[in-house]
């Protein structure tokens, strides 16, 4: 892009999403960074995202509040999570750390190698990330895997494989990832065009989750978006083009469906033949969590160009005031699920805890007035999720906390790993500076260090409101792809992942933001 077409670019973009966020657009248009190919299209060129080693040293005790020492600690516990995983079950999906095998729990497609190239590039870790891109290319065979789940499938491999395209540039990733594309394009062959949530990778059948029956996850249908667009802008494949429409038009019949009396807020349950809801009961967490999140995200990625989206997701913070808040005083705030005509229940799964970093992001788009509303929100709903942790025994989350009659905080479930409050940390740091985001995230960090690391790797806890919690046997690619690299970030600079540049997926993998997704004639 010339000098003159970068102004007139920012201009434009400047004007319609108002002058007062003019800081957000800095450097998209740098004529220092290189690469021919790069034409503004994307927020940087593919590949020039810095990869920044870090001295291998002993973390030191007594460190303080000093980031660079936390971040030392946080690459540490990655590395024997990573080496875990290569020792004892290197090419199957996921680790179990106490039996000291693999398992495939995800169709059998590396899946940790796979969810951990992002992490593995940004905390520096050079050699480790040669040995996975090599394990990519020359072990990675579609061919070999049967059904997977389409959801997890394009969240955490697709995902993953762009994301790395992105960081490193290494060309294996973009093409690993429209072969992917090319046998995921069966799962839109449904009587309304949403998608099959399990297919066959190497056959043209696709069918349903046992539990659900006929029917479609909000989170599924709606949380693919980012990475179908990122395919189709860098690849010539006609098949990465059809998932982009295919997706896209996912969510705009999403937007014709929705009841209007809810604000935005839509039922977790959708019948994929007649495309009706299946459900009256709306959750912001799981199983409907993510389609909320890239509604405002599948607006960054394209540049903040695409109406549909933002209007879409403006909807959904009325209906979260008007609908789904419930305050209990001090500071602790409950998104309660609602369910139907019937009296809502005030429930909250640690899924949840992903909204302050939606919230925080989409804090352009609110006036004046509501970004105070916005932000106390945020902070609130933050609180809350780190008490989860605080409140518990052992410091490290349960799933889920309900309210009784008495409003009396109940707590269920296991500590799974789970990245959503790490994220959240990241997000408000990122937003407010405050100390507090970043000591919060250091407790949660070594009580993780002392409940869930064994000899192997990390594991999870079957429960979690016990102050001697039993460990379980299974380690989450996501562990390692979120959880660890939230915490890294919150502990380094601003300009390492910068937002202005990347827009995160569900899974953690950063996407860079791509303007050049919308072309104009």
């Amino acid at each position: 892009m010339s000098s003159s077409g970068c102004v007139l670019w920012k201009i434009a973009v400047l004007v319609s999403v108002g002058f007062a966020h003019s800081t957000l657009y800095e450097g998209l248009c740098s004529s220092s960074l290189p690469g021919e190919d790069w034409r503004g299209e994307t927020s940087q060129p593919v590949g020039s995202e810095q990869f920044r080693p870090e001295r291998d040293e002993t973390p030191r005790l007594n460190i303080g509040n000093d980031p660079v020492a936390r971040r030392a600690f946080v690459r540490e516990a990655t590395l024997h999570a990573w080496r875990g995983y290569a020792e004892k079950a290197w090419g199957t999906d996921e680790l179990k750390p106490l039996s000291g095998r693999g398992e495939n729990t995800l169709g059998g497609v590396g899946a940790t190698i796979v969810d951990s190239l992002s992490t593995l590039y940004i905390l520096g870790f050079k050699d480790e990330f040669e040995e996975a891109k090599s394990w990519v290319e020359s072990e990675l065979n579609f061919d070999e895997v049967g059904e997977v789940i389409v959801f997890e499938t394009v969240i955490r491999i697709l995902g993953g494989l762009l994301s790395a395209y992105h960081l490193s540039g290494e060309e294996v990733f973009l093409h690993k990832a429209e072969d992917l594309g090319r046998r995921l394009q069966k799962s839109f062959k449904s009587k309304t065009g949403f998608p099959f949530p399990r297919c066959d990778l190497n056959s043209t059948s696709c069918g349903f989750h046992r539990d659900y029956g006929k029917h479609v996850l909000l989170a599924e249908i709606g949380s693919i978006q980012l990475e179908y667009r990122a395919l189709s802008f860098h690849s010539n494949d006609q098949s990465a083009g059809a998932l982009r429409e295919h997706a896209e038009r996912v969510i705009a019949m999403l937007n014709e469906m929705g009841p209007k009396e809810n604000k935005g807020l839509i039922p977790y349950l959708l019948d994929i033949n007649s495309g009706r809801f299946a459900s009256g009961y709306i959750t912001l967490g799981s199983p409907s969590d993510s389609y909320f999140e890239y509604l405002l995200k599948t607006w960054i990625q394209g540049g903040r160009q695409e109406d549909m989206f933002r209007d879409m997701f403006l909807d959904v913070m009325d209906g979260i005031f008007a609908f789904a808040l419930v305050f209990v005083g001090d500071g602790v705030t409950i998104l309660q699920e609602i369910a139907g005509n019937s009296q809502p229940r005030k429930k909250m799964d640690h899924f949840t805890c992903y909204l302050p970093g939606v919230v925080t992001l989409g804090l352009e788009l609110a006036s004046f007035e509501e970004r105070k509303i916005w932000m106390s929100f945020a902070e609130n709903v933050t609180s809350t999720c780190f008490g989860m942790y605080r409140w518990s025994p052992c410091g490290l989350a349960a799933e889920h906390i309900e309210l009784d009659e008495d409003d009396f905080l109940y707590f269920s479930g296991g500590y799974m790993l789970r990245p959503e409050v790490t994220e959240a940390l990241f997000y408000m740091w990122r937003s407010t500076h405050e100390q507090k985001y970043r000591e919060w995230g250091w407790e949660i960090f070594e009580n993780i260090d002392r409940w869930c690391r064994t000899e192997l790797a990390y594991t999870i806890l079957v429960e979690a409101n016990s102050d001697a919690p039993a460990q379980g046997d299974s380690m989450p690619s996501f562990f390692i792809a979120e959880t660890l690299k939230y915490l890294y970030l919150l502990f380094s600079d601003d300009d390492h992942l910068s937002l202005n540049n990347w827009v995160f997926n569900t899974e953690g993998h950063p996407l860079l933001i791509t303007p050049g997704l919308i072309k104009t004639e």
